[in-house]
């Protein structure tokens, strides 16, 4: 009998932990279709979330971490293109504005979700990853 009680204790405790709150309108979240581990430096943003940022209006910056030969392939109006795999990619980095909202992607949220970590290291305050990266955007244009 007392197996049972913690069982269900536990199996409640479980269902509790895993409910989120709802999000508001236009509020960007720690989580996404690509789920990211929620102590992570950035905030996970879809392409809505996105766009509704760059409509606010105000300066936002837009990464781009791809390939050259992915980069080809088209990029979101107004990106600066630092591809990740460039050994300076950090110090061409530095070249941006650290208190600004930066807004990175990839061609589907990996890699960008690394150099938002490691943007985070260098002191930029304002990160967000483009869950699906440029794939994604491209679809839901």
């Amino acid at each position: 009998m007392v197996k049972k009680i913690i069982f269900f204790g536990l199996l409640g405790l479980v269902f509790m932990m895993s409910c989120k709150p709802k999000k508001k309108a236009g509020e960007p979240t720690s989580s996404s279709s690509t789920e990211i581990n929620s102590t992570a430096p950035f905030t996970q943003i879809s392409v809505e979330e996105m766009k509704a940022m760059l409509a606010k209006g105000g300066k936002t910056q837009i990464l781009d971490v791809r390939t050259p030969a992915e980069v080809a392939a088209g990029t979101i109006e107004g990106a600066t293109v630092i591809d990740i795999y460039d050994p300076a990619f950090m110090d061409k980095v530095q070249s941006l504005d650290k208190n600004l909202p930066t807004i990175v992607y990839c061609k589907v949220g990996g890699r960008s979700a690394k150099a938002c970590t490691q943007m985070s290291e260098a002191g930029f305050t304002q990160l967000y990853n483009l869950a699906g990266g440029y794939d994604v955007w491209k679809t839901q244009q």
